[in-house]
């Protein structure tokens, strides 16, 4: 994956920083289907503290509560059952498995912070509604 920084001027028309990168990174793709992600800039990749509480509390201790022995698969579980309203399907990367091409969850370093904290609330929401208590992480005092 490449990544071209620019500006969009008063015209709708995107400037890049360095036009010969953009270019070179759009040659080496020749005769494969690419897709293309506008971002703002500030929308920035999750947090290593989101990461943190979300693989060392939230994810062990519904691993735990539901009896799932495979935490990455239950994690591709809840993507595949919480991020379509976040993040629509249409967006989520192509894979292959052998011949095979399928739509995949993204994954969470591809999401914004915005992205990760609404795909976080969902997981605790759904824990919620079932019984179990998310702690909150360090630092915050849970408002309940």
């Amino acid at each position: 994956m490449s990544r071209h920084d620019g500006r969009v001027d008063e015209h709708g028309v995107l400037r890049f920083r360095n036009v010969g990168a953009f270019q070179a990174a759009i040659k080496r793709q020749a005769g494969r289907e690419v897709y293309l992600t506008v971002n703002r800039s500030g929308q920035e990749k999750p947090t290593l503290d989101q990461h943190g509480y979300y693989r060392s509390t939230v994810l062990p201790l519904l691993a735990e509560e539901w009896g799932w022995a495979d935490q990455a698969e239950l994690h591709y579980r809840l993507k595949e059952k919480h991020l379509p309203p976040i993040v629509p399907v249409e967006r989520w990367p192509y894979r292959k498995l052998g011949k095979i091409e399928m739509r995949e969850p993204p994954s969470m370093a591809d999401l914004t912070v915005e992205e990760t904290a609404a795909f976080m609330q969902a997981v605790i929401d759904h824990a919620t509604e079932e019984g179990i208590r998310v702690p909150p992480p360090r630092g915050r005092k849970n408002a309940a």
